[in-house]
């Protein structure tokens, strides 16, 4: 039976750690994220304590710093749960005065094991059952307050999300007080069983659960990060439990080793941290980049409207008069680029929405379009060349994406070529090994990329141009992923770079 409490605790000392863990990695996201983390990093500390002291095989009678670190973190519980429930119910500036008053016998608690190691009135005290009974009478108005507070909230809220919410955290703090409160009640009815690891167990099942499948902390937690957090929380701990057999009995060796687990766990936390807010920065850049462009898509699709009418009422009018062909044809000219430039738009707005126009196109006949008005833009120094396959079968795409996606990866060619080169545009067949499609290659003889770039090459915003937008590689892999393809790069440093196309028929 022993073994089953110890492997409950075990299991809740791994899942609290790794709930305070996602929850800090939240803090600049969710202002539940600190209190969160800070109620379930209290729980870990002192259920870590009880655990520490209840293992068998351990001398730590002359380790009193178990004891103590239980009874000075446990105290704590109560209104660190206070605070997230206030905080999660919006009523933390209503409740700011009384919020002052509750902390005060709940700190006084937990400061009566620090007072005892050197005032023995304080330490017999805390050794009682006097303590356990002050602290339950503290415990019960302080939750109950609580959870009337989830419940008023439930009543309130008309949002489905938001009340599944609730209820969990209303299931959450009921588990965690009435199953927590045995442990206190059994120093006085040794009939009551301690199942306070039991309850703090399913409280933070629930609270992951919360945070999973109902985003209680504003954003989603993917697999990814709970299996990186639950990995991390199970590291520490066993390293913890393996520093308690090596140096139990030698106090200075396990405050050291102690302090560097701590040290490292925090190291590795920050670095968390600081991985999360890059990424959330580079969300934000995409996202600000996605509202730029459709601004700029809309605010484009005006003038050009009043530039269409203006040059066909200015064609018709030539036609009318019956003179000079030749404005004729520049009149002409205007209208069909004015055409192009609200199709290009057109097609961008697409590739936001990620929704490409589908119809059956031949690959060399748009290879052939694309090199036709790319030979010009290349110059003299550089030379284009083409060899296409013959027979290749028609693929399903929007001719327009992929051909501003293939000008992209030829004009990143010529950039690439510091002086005299070519470019040779490739179609032809997957390998064996490869689903069956066309596949379309682009290859330079430019400067190349080291593997630090390469692996970075098709990165929104990346670049290793001064003037470069870090645009045109991550256009070429959103508009090959909308149509189901896969793009791919090779590259060495100095023996230019290939960029290989495959997508698939039908």
């Amino acid at each position: 039976m022993i073994w089953v409490q110890l492997s409950i605790s075990a299991v809740g000392c791994v899942g609290q750690l790794a709930l305070a863990l996602v929850a800090l990695r939240r803090t600049t996201q969710s202002n539940l994220a600190l209190p969160f983390a800070l109620l379930f990093l209290d729980i870990f500390g002192w259920n870590l304590a009880s655990l520490v002291q209840d293992l068998p095989g351990l001398d730590l009678s002359d380790q009193p710093m178990w004891s103590w670190l239980d009874h000075t973190a446990s105290p704590l519980t109560a209104p660190l749960a206070l605070e997230f429930v206030l905080a999660f119910v919006g009523q933390q500036r209503r409740f700011s005065r009384l919020r002052a008053l509750w902390w005060i016998p709940f700190v006084v608690l937990s400061l009566l094991p620090t007072l005892g190691l050197w005032l023995p009135a304080a330490r017999e005290w805390d050794q009682s059952g006097h303590w356990a009974a002050a602290l339950a009478i503290c415990v019960v108005p302080v939750m109950t307050f609580a959870l009337i507070l989830l419940i008023s909230h439930l009543r309130r809220v008309t949002d489905a999300h938001e009340r599944a919410r609730t209820r969990l955290l209303l299931a959450s703090a009921a588990l965690g007080t009435s199953l927590g409160l045995t442990d206190l009640l059994s120093n006085f009815v040794h009939e009551i069983p301690s199942l306070g690891a039991l309850g703090f167990l399913a409280a933070g099942a629930i609270a992951m659960f919360a945070v999973t499948r109902e985003r209680l902390l504003v954003t989603e937690l993917t697999l990814e990060s709970a299996a990186t957090a639950v990995a991390l929380a199970a590291a520490s701990v066993m390293a913890y439990f393996a520093l308690f057999r090596l140096a139990a009995s030698h106090g200075a060796l396990l405050v050291l080793g102690l302090a560097l687990i701590t040290v490292a766990l925090m190291a590795v936390i920050r670095q968390l941290a600081r991985t999360s807010a890059a990424r959330r920065a580079h969300t934000m850049e995409l996202a600000t980049f996605g509202r730029l462009s459709a601004q700029m898509a809309h605010d484009f699709k005006n003038p050009l409207a009043a530039l269409q009418g203006a040059a066909e009422f200015i064609k018709e009018d030539l036609r009318r008069e019956g003179t000079g062909t030749q404005r004729e044809a520049f009149v002409g000219l205007m209208l069909e680029q004015i055409r192009r430039l609200g199709e290009t738009i057109d097609a961008y707005q697409r590739l936001a929405r990620v929704e490409p126009l589908l119809g059956k196109i031949e690959l060399n006949g748009m290879v052939r379009e694309v090199l036709a008005l790319e030979g010009l833009a290349a110059g003299k120094r550089i030379s284009l060349h083409a060899e296409l396959a013959e027979g290749l079968p028609s693929c399903s795409a929007d001719g327009r994406l992929l051909a501003n996606a293939l000008q992209n990866l030829i004009r990143n060619a010529c950039e690439a070529i510091a002086g005299n080169g070519s470019i040779t545009v490739r179609t032809g067949f997957p390998r064996p090994s490869e689903p069956p499609g066309v596949v379309v290659s682009v290859e330079d003889t430019g400067v190349g990329m080291d593997a630090r770039t390469r692996e970075h090459a098709f990165d929104e915003f990346f670049t290793t141009k001064p003037t470069g937008s870090g645009l045109g590689l991550s256009f070429v892999r959103r508009v090959v992923e909308a149509h189901g393809g896969l793009v791919s790069i090779a590259s060495q440093q100095g023996r230019g770079t290939v960029v290989r196309i495959r997508l698939p028929i039908g």
